[in-house]
């Protein structure tokens, strides 16, 4: 069960980011769907002119490590807060030895706790 809802902030909310998918850590990240619990660095933006594409790009970290972030032509992208814990749910590429998130669904972690809470899934 999805809701969604893009809020003033830029992520979104509120978000119900598929209860099926099991929570994992980034130094367990495989390529395929993933769902992480995370802190973000500063986004910052990217873009070709020629192309008209804008790339936002952050990292994202747990205690176990670090995972690259990327989000195209998504300019909500840089209002999204680096002191709030969130929840995000997208696809993990791994290139070069490098894991990438790209394009993920994100929810801060609060709300996420709410929405399991109403769900009995806590």
């Amino acid at each position: 069960m999805d809701a969604q809802k893009v809020s003033d902030e830029g992520y979104t909310a509120p978000l119900i980011i598929k209860a099926t998918y099991p929570m994992s850590n980034i130094n367990c990240l495989e390529a395929g769907t993933a769902k992480i619990r995370v802190k973000l660095a500063p986004i910052t933006q990217k873009g070709a002119a020629k192309t008209h594409l804008k790339l936002f790009e952050t990292t994202a970290r747990d205690e176990t490590g670090a995972v690259r972030v990327l989000w195209f032509n998504r300019p909500s992208a840089q209002h999204i807060k680096t002191s709030v814990e969130y929840v995000m749910l997208g696809k993990v590429e791994s290139r070069y030895g490098t894991k990438t998130m790209v394009n993920p669904i994100i929810s801060p972690a609060e709300e996420y706790d709410k929405w399991l809470k109403k769900l009995g899934k806590s």
